[in-house]
């Protein structure tokens, strides 16, 4: 199973994402950019908030220069 994001707050709360399987190469970028792989329509998120990178099986995730910030598990 793909890691999930869940939304906790704004308009589409409750609402949860699996992340998409990538290359170790690649990142997945969250934002509400039409050319981000996960996109959200929340005008509190960054065209490109965050990305998503995996490296030997595990999963970072990198706030980029994001104006409210990325937040992980609380």
């Amino acid at each position: 199973m793909n890691p999930r994001l869940r939304i906790e707050v704004g308009r589409q709360a409750n609402f949860e994402y699996e992340i998409p399987p990538v290359q170790q190469e690649e990142a997945v970028w969250l934002g509400r950019g039409a050319f981000c792989k996960v996109r959200i329509s929340d005008h509190q998120l960054s065209r490109r908030h965050c990305e998503f990178t995996f490296e030997e099986g595990r999963l970072f995730v990198e706030d980029l220069g994001s104006k409210n910030g990325t937040r992980v598990n609380g």
